[in-house]
């Protein structure tokens, strides 16, 4: 193996071999230039070293340049194809399927850009490379971003298979497979981003410094780390320790799908958490985090393994500055010493269930979390004692529906219930006919749900055919790094339904009503957290404190949208017109004047608020060529109005597939004809945009009116 004396030589050597394989041009005075070093070594013999070291000026590279051309016959040596180009206009430089696996030499790509520009690496066709790559930009460079189709790297070089040094760095629509036998497959030095990508690390350890740190981890970095729409999956062993994902900053899983698996013989950690005297936290917003950390079989005595685990300095010890915080997501993790050592748990919204269970081979036990001391008694024990729980799953706000055994066809008379048996579901009382069934954020395409039953005579055990809950939905998020994922859009609600279960959508919209649905619609665009204070004093006289609607007021009040002066009445509970509702929507909908040709319009005191909506296509008229600006508004046609609005297009194929979990109303039937318009309305949901443009719902979520 490549010890560590032999880098310390490999770096002497490569300070004094010059060897020219493409030209060489001198360095700007600027210092817009680019330094590339290619060296090609054989890890067995240690003593085939080639050198390639050429320093650019950028600005006198023509578009296009080939950089280099592994065609050259001085390449053949090296059984390497494909080539090096640089994009002049987009300040790119493109890798073309790059392909060495024939060849005994690994090769080692440097390349250090240093100019003012964003700078993109792009990989083109498929790159099959034995080697590893270190990427670099100064700071001046607002940005760096790498696009990768299609590549898989694999190496033995101890000291990472893929380094990046320097500025943030986007690695978007990428599919990267690494594998490295004996040491990290990614590490960094700067934030590190993978949007829409899948990423797949193996990686073994059994050379290094014999301690957990930055030189045994699958991925190293320091400052922020962020899965957006993406899939991770990480596998780790090795006789020393070694982590799968080691974070000295804020790692956060956003609508993405992680399993992070690590065995070895003394110490391992699927996640470790470091940030010495400061905070970190690992973020699990709308995913699934699936940790496990094994001991092999020759484990030495005294060995540990951890699912996450904080390292560094800690303030106190109920303190340690290393937190978890999950939202809409499910977190398990599992580890042979304990699922969560010296980490706590904060969470910033309320932690709904924990299951626990001491041993591996227990039952799940449920833990209830209702203080501070729970949530610490999951993580941290008495001096010089772990933790006692190997086993966690954390699960929060998970969409759910009601299931009911009596409901299918079986004859009871031969036939008794024994329980519920799921896959990818969440099921409250298995045993229960009668129960909840919670549906995960991310599972399996082979989720489903059956009922259990055991015949009477001769104990034989049947187990019913799936129910109609067998698919409800579920996320484009896979394993499968083949697979790159869409981009997700969230549509919250911004309806909401009466205490006697009726959404009324017939019934007359209020004045407070039509404002509410306007402000939740207006904040959900533009996300700027703008609050809405129940604190804050009542503006109108009629408004009291306690009012549902007063927030909603207030809020629309500073943005001018209303006539009415402060201190007189707002008439709240009054039905809203035509005419008021085209008032208020036009304070947010885009300026037209063009004239609408309704008659009972001309000289109204909201003639040209329903000019506008009219032209932009929000309102229509009567069959009678009128439209009524002091006639009262329904909710549905409320509800249809403000999707054309906001362009939210329900997707009536999704609606009708999983007419199920519809949150039901007593008064609203898939007959009435804006029954599609009012799920848009009350149901939050993500969705994606097709090719053709058109939008496909991807799963419900959920969301409280607010």
């Amino acid at each position: 193996m490549y010890k560590e004396k032999n880098f310390r030589l490999f770096l002497t050597i490569l300070a004094l071999v010059f060897v020219v394989f493409v030209p060489r041009t001198t360095m700007a005075e600027s210092g817009e230039n680019l330094n590339l070093i290619i060296n090609f070594m054989n890890f067995d013999q240690q003593n085939e070293i080639k050198v390639i070291n050429t320093k650019y000026n950028l600005d006198s590279l023509e578009d296009g340049q080939i950089l280099v051309d592994f065609s050259n016959p001085n390449f053949n040596k090296f059984k390497i194809s494909g080539k090096i180009v640089y994009d002049k206009t987009s300040n790119t430089i493109e890798f073309k399927s790059i392909n060495n696996t024939e060849s005994n030499y690994e090769i080692l790509i440097s390349l250090d850009v240093n100019n003012t520009r964003d700078i993109n690496f792009n990989f083109q066709g498929k790159n099959d490379i034995k080697g590893s790559f270190s990427l670099s930009s100064d700071g001046r460079n607002p940005k760096a971003t790498l696009v990768a189709p299609d590549l898989k790297i694999s190496s033995h070089y101890f000291d990472g298979s893929f380094l990046y040094s320097a500025g943030p760095l986007q690695i978007v629509d990428s599919n990267i497979q690494i594998e490295n036998n004996d040491g990290p497959g990614i590490v960094g030095i700067g934030p590190m981003e993978f949007i829409n990508s899948n990423i797949d690390i193996q990686c073994g350890f059994f050379h290094g410094t014999g301690r957990l740190s930055e030189e045994s981890a699958c991925i190293k970095l320091y400052n922020p780390m962020l899965f957006d729409r993406s899939s991770l999956y990480i596998k780790g062993w090795g006789d020393l320790p070694f982590c799968g994902i080691y974070n000295g900053g804020n790692l956060t899983f956003n609508d993405s799908k992680a399993k992070i698996e690590t065995e070895g013989k003394k110490y391992n950690v699927a996640l470790a958490l470091d940030k010495y005297d400061n905070e970190s936290a690992v973020n699990i917003i709308n995913s699934k985090v699936d940790l496990t950390s094994k001991l092999t079989d020759g484990a030495k005595e005294g060995a540990t393994a951890f699912a996450i685990q904080g390292i560094g300095s800690f303030s106190s010890s109920t303190n340690p500055g290393r937190y978890i915080n999950i939202t809409n997501s499910i977190l398990q993790t599992q580890g042979d010493s304990c699922a969560i050592d010296r980490t706590t748990l904060n969470f910033n919204e309320k932690l709904h269930d924990v299951y626990v269970k001491k041993e591996l081979n227990e039952d799940k036990q449920l833990y209830p979390v209702k203080s501070i001391v729970d949530k610490i008694n999951l993580s941290i024990a008495p001096r010089d004692e772990l933790p006692k729980y190997k086993f966690v799953r954390i699960e929060t706000h998970l969409k759910s529906f009601n299931i009911d055994a009596d409901s299918q066809m079986v004859d009871q008379s031969i036939y008794d219930f024994i329980g519920w048996e799921a896959k990818g579901f969440i099921i409250d009382k298995p045993k229960d006919k009668k129960t909840t069934v919670k549906i995960p954020m991310v599972w399996d395409d082979n989720a489903s749900i059956r009922a259990i039953w055991k015949k009477k005579d001769d104990g034989t055990i049947t187990v019913v055919p799936e129910t109609k809950y067998e698919t409800i939905y579920k996320t484009n998020t896979v394993y499968d790094t083949k697979t790159v994922c869409k981009n997700t859009l969230s549509a919250m609600s911004y309806l909401a339904g009466y205490p006697d279960n009726t959404i009324k959508p017939e019934g007359n919209m209020t004045r407070a009503e039509a404002v509410a649905t306007l402000v939740r619609l207006e904040r959900l665009k533009n996300k700027d957290g703008r609050s809405l204070q129940d604190k804050d004093k009542s503006l109108y006289s009629d408004v009291k404190d306690g009012d549902w609607y007063k927030k909603y007021i207030n809020f629309a009040f500073h943005q001018g949208w209303f006539e009415e002066k402060a201190g007189e009445k707002f008439y709240p509970d009054r039905p809203i017109t035509r005419g008021e509702l085209a008032q208020l929507i036009s304070h947010v909908d885009k300026k037209n004047s063009a004239p609408a040709s309704f008659d009972d319009v001309r000289g109204h005191k909201y003639e040209a608020a329903i000019n506008q909506a009219y032209a932009n296509g929000r309102i229509k008229g009567y069959e009678d060529g009128s439209f009524r600006p002091d006639g009262k508004i329904k909710r549905a046609e409320v509800a249809t109005m403000l999707n054309h609005l906001y362009d939210r297009r329900p997707d009536k194929s999704f609606i009708d597939k999983h007419s199920n979990i519809i949150t039901s109303f007593k008064d609203l039937d898939k007959n009435y004809w804006g029954y599609y318009e009012l799920v848009e309305a009350f149901e939050a949901h993500e969705y994606v945009i097709n090719d053709k443009g058109e939008i496909e719902w991807v799963r419900l979520i959920d969301s409280n009116v607010k």
